[in-house]
């Protein structure tokens, strides 16, 4: 059984998912019971800190019931970014959370990340013996932030379809996986009129502030071209790259040769 205080740093695990539906509050609880209030409030400072610093943040988790707080706000806070309903906010969002998930990983034992991977469906070996650790190169190429110079496929080793990489490369890549996935499952929900209703003050605070960053986004000149002007599929490759986003090459040769 995994700990709670794994499962808190971690709730996006099936095992956070379990532990919450087999002893977590219902929805409905979660949103109106004032013994979940410290829940609601932390779940907007994961949003505030995810659009101020990239980070969702660091909170003092001591007791049991510090844990179950933290994991509550993890669906509280992707509820509530569904009804900001910005998708620079929510790429902003997700890159927060992988990025402190990441912060956690590297000090994580390497068979944990293995763990993590295989819940993933990322493809990867480990020698015990060795703590060699590999991955295929289809599920490195789908996740790796192959931008960066280091991480290219020509300068790693591969045999027979699997690329060596590190304990700390496995958490960047597992890093990268969670982000995908929660801008998926982000941009297939639709914001619910209860937890509009119930957060309204601060879904409308903290769009004014994603406003005020796009607007310096946008009033940016890009040679003599009108950002406002860019049609919908460069605005989105243009949101993903101004949020942090590890855009695939693809993406940004096609924005480069647009502009």
């Amino acid at each position: 059984m995994v700990e709670l205080t794994t499962l808190s740093k971690y709730p996006f695990l099936n095992a956070s998912k379990k532990y919450i539906k087999n002893n977590g509050p219902s929805i409905e609880e979660l949103l109106d019971d004032p013994l979940y209030d410290r829940a609601r409030l932390t779940g907007i400072d994961r949003l505030d800190n995810a659009l101020e610093t990239s980070d969702i943040g660091d909170r003092k988790i001591v007791t049991e019931s510090d844990c179950i707080i933290e994991l509550l706000s993890y669906p509280i806070a992707r509820m509530i970014a569904v009804c900001i309903d910005d998708l620079f906010f929510r790429r902003r969002y997700a890159l927060a959370e992988a990025r402190h998930v990441y912060k956690n990983l590297i000090n994580e034992k390497p068979t944990f990340l293995i763990n993590i991977a295989n819940e993933f469906k990322i493809n990867v070996e480990h020698e015990k013996d060795s703590n060699k650790i590999s991955i295929f190169f289809v599920d490195y190429l789908q996740n790796a932030p192959t931008r960066y110079k280091e991480w290219k496929m020509i300068n790693r080793a591969m045999n027979n379809g699997f690329i060596d990489i590190s304990h700390k490369d496995l958490a960047r890549i597992i890093q990268e996986s969670l982000r995908n996935r929660i801008n998926i499952e982000l941009d297939s929900k639709t914001c619910s009129k209860k937890v509009y209703d119930i957060f309204t003050s601060d879904i409308i605070r903290i769009k004014n502030l994603v406003a005020i960053q796009r607007k310096n986004y946008t009033e940016m000149p890009i040679g003599k071209l009108d950002i406002k002007i860019l049609p919908p599929c460069m605005k989105n490759l243009l949101s993903s790259i101004q949020a942090g986003e590890n855009v695939p090459h693809m993406g940004r040769f096609a924005l480069v040769a647009f502009l």
